[in-house]
C-alpha cells in the first residue's frame, strides 16, 4: 500500500469525521445563543431566523453522529453472528440495542423537526404582529451574520469532499451547511446595505428565511416518518434523511442560480448553457439591476405623514 493512500474499508467511518461534526455542533450553539437572545429581545425576524437555522445545523450534525453509532452497532451484530453463530444471547442483546437506537433516532428526528416547524411559524406570525426593524449601529450585527455565513461555507466545502461511501449523510450535510451559508449572507447583506434603502426589507428577509425553514422542516418531517415506517435491515439504507428535494433545487451547486439552472435543465430540458441564453441574461441584467436600485432609492423617499403632522 502506497503511503498517503487510505487504508480504510469502504464502510469504515473515520473518527475525524466525528470531530468535524462535533465542531459544527459547537459552532451552531455559539451562534444560536446570542442570535436567539438578541432576536427575541429586539423582535427581529431576520436574526431569529438565523437562530433557528443554527439550531437546524446542530441538529443535523447530531443526527449524523447518532446514525454513525447505529451503523456501528449493526456492524458489531454482523461480526458477532459471523464469529459466534451459536451465541444467541449476545445476538439478542445487540439486536435489542440496535432496535432501540434506531427507533429513538427517528423519534428524536420527527419530534425535533416538528418543533422547528412550530417555532418557525410562531416567529413568522409574531413578525406580522410586533416585528421590528433593527435601528442604530447595525454594522457589527450585519458583519457577524456574514462571518457566520462564511464559517458555514467552510464546513460545506469540507463535507462536499467526503465520499458517500465513507459518510452516507455527507451530501445532505453539505446542503444543510450551504443553506446556513446563504441564509447568513442574505441577512448580513440586507442589514448592512439594503436596510438603508428600505427598512422593512429586514422584516421581509426574515419572513422569507422563516418560510423557507418551515417548508424544509416539513419535508424533513415527512421523509422522517416515511423512513421510520419503512424500516430496512440493509446497512446501506441506514442513512439519516438529510438530503431534501427543496434544498437540492436551490443548493445542489455552489450558488442558488447555478442550482436552479441545473434543475431546469434536468427536469424540463431548459438549458441556459447556450451562448444566446447567457447573452440574454447578461443584457437583461444590465438594464434590470440599475432599475432595481433606482426603484429601491425611490421607495426610500416615501414617508407616512400622521394625522397630527404637517407635510
Amino acid at each position: 500500500m502506497l503511503s498517503g493512500q487510505s487504508t480504510l474499508s469502504p464502510t469504515q467511518e473515520p473518527e475525524h469525521y466525528r470531530g468535524f461534526l462535533k465542531a459544527a455542533i459547537a459552532v451552531s450553539v455559539l451562534f444560536l445563543l446570542p442570535s436567539g437572545s438578541y432576536g427575541y429581545i429586539f423582535s427581529s425576524s431576520a436574526i431569529l431566523a438565523l437562530a433557528i437555522q443554527s439550531a437546524i445545523v446542530g441538529f443535523a450534525c447530531w443526527l449524523c453522529l447518532d446514525m454513525m453509532d447505529i451503523r456501528e452497532i449493526k456492524r458489531n451484530l454482523k461480526q458477532a453472528q459471523a464469529e459466534s453463530p451459536s451465541d444467541f444471547d449476545i445476538h439478542r442483546l445487540i439486536t435489542s440495542d440496535y432496535t432501540y437506537r434506531f427507533s429513538r433516532h427517528y423519534q428524536v428526528l420527527n419530534f425535533g423537526t416538528l418543533l422547528f416547524v412550530s417555532i418557525a411559524f410562531f416567529f413568522l406570525i409574531q413578525s406580522g404582529i410586533e416585528g421590528r426593524v433593527l435601528s442604530g449601529s447595525t454594522i457589527p450585527i450585519g458583519l457577524a451574520c456574514m462571518v457566520g455565513g462564511i464559517i458555514w461555507a467552510v464546513f460545506a466545502k469540507l463535507f462536499s469532499q467526503v465520499s458517500k461511501e465513507r459518510l452516507p449523510e455527507t451530501s445532505g450535510l453539505t446542503l444543510v451547511f450551504r443553506e446556513a451559508q446563504w441564509s447568513g449572507l442574505l441577512v448580513g447583506v440586507t442589514i448592512l446595505i439594503f436596510s438603508s434603502l428600505w427598512e422593512p426589507l429586514q422584516l421581509w428577509t426574515g419572513r422569507l428565511v422563516l418560510v423557507w425553514l418551515a417548508g424544509v422542516s416539513l419535508e424533513q418531517l415527512v421523509r422522517g416518518l416515511i423512513k421510520w415506517r419503512s424500516h430496512s435491515n440493509n446497512e446501506q439504507d441506514l442513512c439519516s434523511p438529510l438530503r431534501l428535494s427543496s434544498r437540492e433545487i436551490l443548493l445542489a451547486r455552489g450558488n442558488p442560480v447555478s442550482s436552479i439552472a441545473e434543475t431546469l435543465e434536468k427536469q424540463f430540458g431548459l438549458s441556459l448553457r447556450s451562448s444566446w441564453a447567457i447573452r440574454f441574461v447578461k443584457i437583461a441584467g444590465l438594464f434590470l439591476f440599475p432599475l432595481l436600485l433606482l426603484l429601491c432609492w425611490l421607495i426610500s423617499s416615501i414617508v407616512v405623514v400622521g394625522s397630527n403632522q404637517m407635510a
